[in-house]
């Protein structure tokens, strides 16, 4: 939920039969119920929405095998923060030992 608590903010994917899908934002006005999906022009799939504020959300992408941080407002402007975060993960074929 946005700041003020009248906005929902959430993410879609096409039912599509394809192999991959890309994440689109969507933005609920909690009063009238109605949504709208935010742009869905954008050609990357968007992760980890996070308000900041009533009118911006914090997300990040990946891009050309880059982790890129922005901020999307409302209206669907997106401004890039960042290239270079990164991060790894490990996965494990036991739980633990």
């Amino acid at each position: 939920f946005s700041e003020n608590g009248k906005q929902l903010a959430y993410l879609s994917a096409s039912n599509a039969p394809n192999p991959y899908r890309n994440h689109k934002l969507n933005i609920m006005t909690w009063r009238t119920k109605k949504s709208e999906m935010i742009a869905s022009d954008f050609d990357r799939s968007i992760q980890n929405p996070t308000w900041i504020g009533s009118s911006k959300l914090a997300m990040s992408y990946d891009d050309f095998g880059k982790r890129k941080l922005a901020t999307i407002s409302t209206s669907g402007k997106i401004k890039d923060l960042t290239d270079t975060v990164s991060g790894s993960t490990l996965g494990r074929p036991y739980l633990s030992g």
